[in-house]
């Protein structure tokens, strides 16, 4: 399965649950699914691409990958580039 990928788009909290600031209506009704998906994605080695604003650390916990690389919107020289992949979170 190496050439696939999932795209985790926005699972934060502000998003997902109701008290969260920016409520998608019935957004939690699928957080089961979302963390099967990530289950399988680790069992089978899939790369997952997920994507945040400025608040990954508020990603619901049922989509952290363990060893993630937060990748910042914007331009990084070679150095910078080189330190972003020593840096993990989750």
């Amino acid at each position: 399965m190496e050439d696939i990928i999932f795209f985790d788009i926005d699972t934060q909290y502000d998003f997902m649950h109701k008290d969260g600031k920016l409520y998608v209506p019935d957004a939690e009704s699928i957080i089961p699914n979302l963390k099967k998906l990530m289950q399988f994605a680790k069992k089978k080695n899939i790369s997952v691409v997920a994507s945040a604003d400025k608040h990954g650390h508020d990603k619901i916990k049922e989509t952290v990958v363990r060893g993630a690389i937060a990748v910042p919107n914007k331009k990084l020289d070679g150095l910078k580039a080189k330190k972003l992949k020593k840096e993990k979170i989750g």
